[in-house]
């Protein structure tokens, strides 16, 4: 019974189970095997596999219907822990977060280590210019001079969402 767990582990995982090899002939048709990990050779690994190109070097900032921003992960980086600045243009098309230097202020913020954060009257901004809430701010560019500025992405949809969800049964 501890073998077919087993097996139904392996197959559902993908991984490979210290152990002794399987004997059992169900197992032996299907061609699979435990392998004893504990003998085998640095030799035996001889096949190197190249990490996945990145998908997408843009860096990002999404703004969710609760008011929370998010940094991505390579600008969570850069400014979690930071005294920040996090400012708009008047349209709201663009968002610029900038490390705040000089005396503190009412608008320095520090995004925590996992960069999000909450802000007050961004999603009534987002809305009264007619982005769509959640939004997704874009730059190909890198941080420069501790500023990082970034362009909002068009919605497919390009309609508002909505505030809720539905409250309809089925």
């Amino acid at each position: 019974m501890a073998l077919k767990s087993c097996f139904q582990l392996w197959k559902r995982h993908g991984q490979v189970y210290i152990g002794q090899q399987v004997s059992a002939p169900k197992y032996k048709k299907r061609g699979i095997a435990m392998l004893d990990l504990r003998r085998m050779t640095n030799e035996d690994f001889s096949v190197p596999v190249m990490p996945a190109a990145p998908t997408s070097a843009r860096l990002f900032v999404t703004v969710n219907r609760e008011g929370k921003i998010h940094l991505c992960e390579k600008l969570a980086a850069v400014f979690a822990k930071r005294p920040v600045k996090v400012s708009f243009n008047p349209q709201a098309s663009a968002i610029q977060i900038a490390v705040a230097e000089g005396e503190r202020d009412a608008y320095m913020v520090a995004f925590p280590k996992n960069g999000t954060r909450k802000f007050d009257g961004v999603v009534e901004l987002l809305k009264k210019n007619g982005i769509s809430v959640p939004a997704r701010y874009e730059s190909l560019c890198g941080v420069e001079n501790n500023v990082w500025r970034g362009a909002v992405t068009v919605n497919p949809t390009m309609k508002l969402s909505e505030d809720g969800r539905s409250t309809k049964k089925k």
